[in-house]
């Protein structure tokens, strides 16, 4: 894939970000912790940014932890001077980002009463419908690209089982909506460190992607490293920025950087504020790439 866009967001989207487990090339893209700066933001043009806009309606499922993509995002463009570039909505009015926030009212770990699907995939074919000769849903035509993220489920799911369904299940989507790009997501994380069954389960779903060329946002990698790229997932690192010694990597940067100026504050469930602004730039550069794609 060939992106238009600057030469710091290049190298930072070919190699990956899933900096743990290599850097091997990939068709799609796959948003981690180098795209969750505000750099790395600043260096995607505006144009790219319109053209989310214009090209995109992306209909998301989630539930709390999923929720500071949006709730980092609701502030952005104002902290970024106000002029409507960072901007969303439902129905795309003044020129925002169609995003269907909650149009599928759960997130992607629950699993159905047939084994080997989960719940999500149920949900996603309800909502969009039969499937179009354009290879998009007759019930919601504009939709292109779908997006499901996790609660605490990863943390414990058997990786032959519950997340392999995962995968299969995106798959099948994928398949039967040729016309709709399916982002796929790692599960927040819990405490456990590189050996634990989070981050075992979360490279599962990275090394997938990577070898099939999928658009990955990894909500777990943005949450291990600060702003300045220092890593805290072998430090224990939670999903509220804490780490070992009772320390929080975020409330440790917030303070030592000048809100409105490097940070901005916004409701970040579980978390911290600096988590739902990476979230929200994660977003942004997904989208910009997505339109690019």
């Amino acid at each position: 894939m060939v992106f238009r866009m600057s030469g710091v967001l290049l190298a930072a989207l070919t190699l990956t970000a899933c900096s743990r487990a290599g850097s091997d090339p990939v068709k799609g893209a796959v948003i981690g912790h180098q795209q969750a700066t505000l750099a790395a933001l600043r260096a995607i043009p505006a144009a790219d940014i319109v053209a989310a806009k214009q090209k995109l309606v992306v209909a998301y499922g989630h539930t709390s932890h999923g929720s500071q993509i949006p709730s980092g995002m609701g502030p952005l463009d104002r902290f970024m001077g106000g002029r409507g570039l960072y901007t969303f909505n439902r129905d795309g009015a003044g020129g925002a980002l169609r995003l269907l926030d909650g149009a599928m009212p759960s997130d992607c770990g629950y699993v159905s009463p047939n084994a080997g699907t989960m719940q999500y995939e149920i949900d996603t074919r309800r909502l969009l419908g039969e499937p179009t000769a354009d290879g998009r849903g007759a019930k919601q035509p504009a939709v292109n690209v779908i997006m499901w993220s996790f609660c605490g489920q990863m943390s414990g799911f058997d990786p032959n089982k519950e997340v392999r369904w995962y995968l299969d299940g995106m798959g099948r989507l994928e398949k039967a909506y040729p016309g709709v790009r399916f982002v796929y997501m790692t599960g927040h994380l819990d405490g456990t460190g590189v050996n634990g069954r989070l981050n075992q389960n979360n490279e599962i779903v990275r090394a997938h992607c990577r070898a099939g060329g999928k658009w990955l946002y990894d909500f777990a990698d943005i949450e291990s490293y600060d702003p300045d790229g220092k890593e805290y997932l072998s430090r224990a690192a939670t999903d509220g920025c804490d780490y070992q010694g009772g320390r929080n990597w975020a409330r440790d940067w917030q303070a030592a950087h000048k809100e409105g100026v490097d940070w901005y504050n916004c409701d970040a469930a579980h978390s911290q504020a600096l988590n739902g602004n990476r979230k929200a730039y994660a977003a942004w550069a997904l989208f910009a790439a997505l339109a690019r794609g």
